[in-house]
């Protein structure tokens, strides 16, 4: 039987320093602003340490405060055979955002994306339809 393995990079600190953030001292406020209270020694875990485990608070704190996303902060790498899907026998797979430019939201490619552009302009409405009554 083949496995995957899946590795990771946590690059808080580098992602820090790109934004002029040097020490956990500039990190603490952002962090406070947005409801995260961490203790010193837990930030300097954060920053200094790969994390096995993180809060989702805490992970959305660090995304807003630093501008950046999940991408930014941990980079994957997924090893070994894929194994075969379930289902509709189609992965499905998120579009990569583009950070350049805001647009309309990423959408769905495989099973799940219009099957036409009639669908497509179907979808779009009933997308701004939901985000106006959101």
């Amino acid at each position: 039987m083949n496995r995957q393995t899946i590795t990771y990079t946590w690059r808080l600190r580098e992602v820090m320093a790109a934004r002029g953030l040097h020490t956990i001292s500039d990190l603490i406020p952002l962090l406070t602003a947005r409801g995260v209270t961490l203790s010193t020694s837990q930030i300097y875990r954060q920053v200094g340490t790969r994390p096995d485990r993180i809060s989702l608070t805490v992970l959305g704190a660090l995304i807003d405060a630093l501008e950046c996303t999940v991408e930014d902060l941990c980079a994957f790498d997924v090893h070994g055979a894929v194994p075969p899907a379930s289902g509709a026998g189609h992965p499905v797979v998120l579009a990569q955002p583009d950070r350049r430019a805001p647009g309309p939201p990423h959408r769905l490619a495989g099973p799940h994306a219009p099957a036409s552009a009639a669908d497509a302009g179907a979808r779009e409405t009933a997308d701004e339809d939901f985000t106006q009554s959101a």
